[in-house]
């Protein structure tokens, strides 16, 4: 990303007016508003949900993707964010890459704290392997 570009990025977020957050849920919800407005979801990417070893995740993939597949952990700090909400980005993804990306709903704190999402990253990961995905 170019400085002018990085400087443009800084001025739209800076000029959203700032609101106390307020509760968890409060949080959430608006974090969830924001991903889902401005970035949409892409066309031509299948989604379907799917157990990756215990946790709940969602794959992304193009019409023809190759073998190799991306294990993408969503942005949100752990405590905020969801495969759901973030299928703008794992469709773009899966379409720039032609690979199957799953995104993973792991556990979020405060309501599970740490260690619980790498738990759920980590047990995602090995169920990756056993499914044949290479290292």
């Amino acid at each position: 990303m170019s400085s002018a570009a990085l400087a443009k990025l800084i001025d739209q977020f800076r000029s959203v007016p700032r609101q106390p957050l307020g509760t968890v849920e409060d949080a959430r919800a608006g974090f969830a508003l924001m991903a889902q407005t401005r970035f949409g979801i892409p066309g031509g990417v299948d989604y379907a949900a799917v157990d990756a070893g215990g946790v709940a995740g969602e794959w992304a993939a193009p019409p023809s993707p190759e073998r190799e597949v991306v294990l993408y952990f969503h942005g949100g700090g752990y405590c905020m964010g969801s495969s759901e909400i973030y299928r703008g980005l794992s469709g773009r993804l899966a379409i720039a890459s032609n690979l199957r990306v799953l995104t993973l709903d792991y556990r979020l704190a405060p309501e599970h704290p740490f260690p619980a999402a790498l738990e759920d990253c980590v047990a995602a990961y090995r169920w990756l392997l056993t499914e044949g995905v290479s290292p």
